[in-house]
């Protein structure tokens, strides 16, 4: 039986097609798997998308026998937690255009990565996408040793340049507005104190544009 924050998540009972063997005077690991995935335990246990770390305990009973056919039950119980990841909250600057002529632009992509987490991110090789209007006009990779702490944020600025002849001469209208409609994607591999895992993100919305001097 195990149970997430005082709520009866679910319960098994489970025959084993061959015994296990214990045998005298040695340890055996007996492995009960346990798997949660977010969008169950979001929809099943109420409140829990509002706790940094959600309680669990587990809670079961092993039956043995002896070769005579003896039986005896051995009930068991152990308590943890786990963390209730939210996803990093991604926030675009306004577009610096530093040039624009009719065959280029040198401007400038900065956004923030923000940590909502109770715990510490470290990120790998950071893979990224820049739209515009639907056309991509930056793309590439920041190296890995950033860290963003626990309710804290990490800010990028990344100095580009663009061939319009190379992407599209529409471009150039684009960065002459006020603002355009915006897509930044990317994603990371990322190590915490929970482990290693994925992390993608995205952010869709007008981004502003202004000249630099």
């Amino acid at each position: 039986r195990v149970v997430v924050e005082g709520t009866d998540y679910f319960a098994l009972r489970t025959t084993l097609e061959e015994p296990i063997l214990v045998e005298r005077d040695k340890t055996t690991r007996i492995s009960l798997p346990v798997r949660i995935t977010y969008a169950d335990l979001l929809e099943r246990v109420p409140g829990v998308a509002d706790v940094p770390k959600a309680s669990c305990y587990v809670t079961g009973l092993l039956i043995f026998a002896d070769s005579r056919g003896r039986q005896e039950k051995i009930p068991f119980a152990f308590s943890g937690d786990f963390p209730i990841f939210r996803e990093l909250e991604v926030e675009v600057k306004p577009l610096a255009v530093k040039t624009l002529t009719i065959g280029g632009s040198e401007f400038t992509l900065s956004f923030s990565l923000r940590n909502r987490n109770d715990f510490e991110l470290a990120l790998g090789k950071l893979a990224y996408k820049f739209e515009v209007e639907g056309r991509t006009v930056a793309e590439g990779t920041i190296p890995a040793g950033k860290k963003i702490e626990s309710q804290a944020e990490v800010a990028f600025s990344l100095p580009l340049m663009l061939d319009f002849f190379e992407v599209g001469r529409e471009i150039f209208d684009i960065f002459q507005k006020p603002s355009a409609a915006g897509l930044l994607s990317g994603d990371s591999r990322v190590d915490s104190v929970w482990g290693e895992f994925k992390l993608s993100f995205a952010k869709k919305g007008d981004i502003q544009i202004i000249r630099a001097e």
